[in-house]
């Protein structure tokens, strides 16, 4: 049995009392309120789920992102060595997490050459990591500043899509990133309750 000495009691009670007293102008008028002095007029302010909204978060799939980068940069790979005319053992397969090339072993440093190349920026991050695997074997791997870059991309173009579908069914919500790959979706409650909020229909509609 938990026994407490009475100065335990008496601070545990103090502090249940401060915790309590922040959420009384939440049960009290307007008009109330505004007799109280600034400090105590503060009210607690539930999030959409706790008032009887919705709140959704959507996290993009980063090994769904990795596997686009890796195909695209599969492509870019062939297409690089097949313009430079150069001859390899085997054509350029994609391997895990990276694009395998075996040139033949005089066309090794041309083929190394044309592969650095892929790993330029152009514009943002780096796309590709390139290095001598050893054997013959060159890997091209792609970044996680790249992956970054793309997760970005696809949260940037998706947030405005989602308010314009929320707007246009008239629902009054906020979306918002968070963190680095998630995006968060808060709806309030509907009057109406002929007619609920599902978010599902408002991202996916038919």
């Amino acid at each position: 049995m938990l026994c407490f000495s009475r100065g335990k009691v008496a601070i545990i009670l103090v502090t249940t009392l401060v915790i309590c007293s922040f959420v009384v102008p939440n049960f009290l008028s307007d008009e109330t309120v505004k007799n109280r002095p600034t400090w105590a007029q503060r009210r607690l302010v539930l999030g959409a789920d706790l008032q009887g909204g919705t709140l959704v978060q959507l996290e993009v799939d980063r090994n769904e992102v990795r596997a686009q980068i890796l195909k695209s940069l599969h492509r870019d790979v062939r297409s690089a060595l097949h313009e430079a005319r150069i001859d390899l053992v085997r054509p350029a397969v994609l391997r895990g997490d990276a694009i395998e090339v075996r040139p033949l072993e005089a066309s090794f440093q041309a083929a190394f050459a044309k592969m650095r190349e892929l790993s330029q920026p152009l514009s943002g991050a780096r796309p590709a990591d390139v290095v001598d695997a050893g054997g013959g074997l060159i890997r091209v791997t792609p970044t996680d500043d790249a992956l970054a870059e793309r997760e970005q991309q696809i949260i940037d173009r998706l947030m405005p899509m989602l308010r314009a579908r929320m707007n246009a069914i008239g629902v009054d919500g906020t979306v918002e990133q968070k963190g680095a790959r998630r995006i968060a979706i808060q709806a309030p409650r509907i009057g109406d309750p002929r007619r609920p909020l599902r978010l599902a229909e408002i991202l996916f509609p038919g």
